[in-house]
């Protein structure tokens, strides 16, 4: 069943929506098993540039800002950006044109957007990172 409606796809985005914020909300922020799912942390032993990330997330949901920071301060760039994608993906099904290739090239620029920026905030880690080992080797 195809939906070509733009209000049944508004609808879809409101339900979709609301179930997925009540999920979200009932996950609770200071959970041990939060604190134990990075890969990198599991592995390595140490905090990698996201640790805290998904906390931070979820304390925002709880509008907790000051403990979002606490978890991961670049969730002042992050969520904003991350809020914005998705809705204007939603946005793009909802009020997508007949031409198809239109949507996939817009979901390209947009994906290649997010990977320059993960590879700039993964850079900006390497350099804070090199920048503490020379501070305390001083």
């Amino acid at each position: 069943m195809k939906i070509t409606s733009k209000i049944s796809k508004i609808i879809i985005f409101l339900i979709f929506n609301i179930i997925l914020l009540i999920v979200l909300y009932n996950i609770p922020v200071g959970s041990k098993f939060l604190s134990n799912i990075c890969l990198i942390k599991m592995i390595s032993g140490r905090e990698c540039w996201n640790c805290g990330m998904t906390r931070a997330f979820l304390s925002l949901l709880h509008f907790k800002f000051a403990s979002a920071y606490n978890f991961n301060h670049k969730v002042i760039l992050v969520f904003p950006l991350v809020v914005f994608y998705y809705l204007y993906l939603w946005a793009l099904y909802i009020f997508k044109k007949k031409n198809k290739n239109e949507w996939k090239r817009k979901m390209y620029i947009s994906l290649r957007f997010f990977m320059v920026g993960g590879l700039l905030y993964y850079l900006e880690w390497k350099i804070i990172k090199e920048i503490s080992k020379f501070i305390q080797h001083m």
